[in-house]
Order: C-alpha cells, then sequence, then structure tokens
C-alpha cells in the first residue's frame, strides 16, 4: 500500500493494513503498540463495526485499491499520541472525485490539527492516479468541520437540506452545482 507515513507540521498520517483494521474491530489498543503511539482509539459502536467490515472487505478483494477504503491513523508529532482517523470512501468515479471522511477525538478538537491532517492528506489524494478532485460532505450545523474545510482550501459547492458538499481543489473547469 504505502512505504511510510505522510507528514505535516503538527501531525502524520499512518496509512492501516487489513490486519490493523481487524484490531481495530477487536483491539484498538494493539494498533497503537504496533505503531509505538500513544492512547488508542475507542472500540467501535455497531455502526461503526460495519463500516470497518466493508472496508476490510473491500482491501482485501481489490488490494490494489487498499489506499482508497483503509483507514489512516492521526497522530501527534510532537508526543505520538493517536488524535483520529482519516480516509476516502472509495476510489475516484469516472470525474476523478473522491470522497474524504476523517474523524478527531473530542479533547484534541479545535486546536489545529485535523487541519493540518486535511490538507496533508488533500495533497496525496490529489497524486493518486485517476484522482482530479476530492469532495467531503459535512453537516450544516457541524461549525468545527466547515472551519477544517475552509482553512484546508475546500470550497463550498452544494447545499442540500442537511449537509454541504465541498471541493478541493476549489476551481473546476467543468460544470458542476453550485453553491446556493
Amino acid at each position: 500500500m504505502m512505504d511510510r507515513a505522510l507528514r505535516g507540521e503538527t501531525t502524520y498520517l499512518i496509512p492501516l493494513t487489513a490486519e490493523d483494521l481487524e484490531d481495530q474491530l477487536t483491539d484498538p489498543g494493539r494498533t497503537a503498540s504496533r505503531y509505538d503511539l500513544k492512547g488508542a482509539l475507542e472500540a467501535p459502536d455497531e455502526h461503526m463495526s460495519k463500516i470497518l467490515e466493508i472496508k476490510l472487505m473491500k482491501m482485501n478483494e481489490a488490494p490494489e485499491l487498499a489506499i482508497f477504503s483503509t483507514y489512516f491513523l492521526i497522530a501527534a508529532l510532537e508526543d505520538h499520541e493517536i488524535l483520529g482517523t482519516i480516509g476516502y470512501k472509495g476510489a475516484p468515479d469516472e470525474d476523478g472525485t473522491i470522497e474524504v471522511g476523517y474523524g478527531i477525538r473530542r479533547k484534541f478538537r479545535e486546536k489545529g490539527y485535523m487541519t493540518d491532517a486535511l490538507k496533508v492528506f488533500t495533497a496525496f489524494g490529489l497524486t493518486l492516479p485517476g484522482a482530479k478532485k476530492i469532495i467531503a460532505c459535512t453537516n450544516k450545523d457541524n461549525a468545527a468541520s466547515i472551519r477544517v474545510l475552509e482553512k484546508s482550501g475546500y470550497k463550498r459547492i452544494y447545499t442540500a437540506p442537511d449537509l454541504y458538499v465541498w471541493r478541493c481543489p476549489a476551481e473546476e473547469q467543468d460544470d458542476e452545482l453550485q453553491a446556493t
């Protein structure tokens, strides 16, 4: 998949292997130990367990696309504490679009870590084969995530009843739904 972590100014991102995803289902602390990280992600709830199982299945079915199926752990450069996760929600579609999703542990929110991680992950994503743009969706009432997307160079391109859709790069060459 990848030989090394992605590095930002305050964070680094470690792509999780199939073994790591299996550990997230049964013993998240095992992955932290494997990479000599402090802390661990919470044990997944039922919804998150299903997502992890789907990601694991996709990684096993198409190992060449594993980068688009796995999560990356976000860790602090300073003390190697696990901060959260980030990942793509699949391979690029026919237009070269991939979607990103992320989450950060509560005690590390509003400290700039997610913005740093998203900037690095976006730049990396745009170098992947077939990827031309990255989108993200956020609930309209998630002010923190909206700030992260804005600070990371994303532009709001679409408004639905409960959410916004964002895109990076902000410029678009072809016809696209515009923000309302």
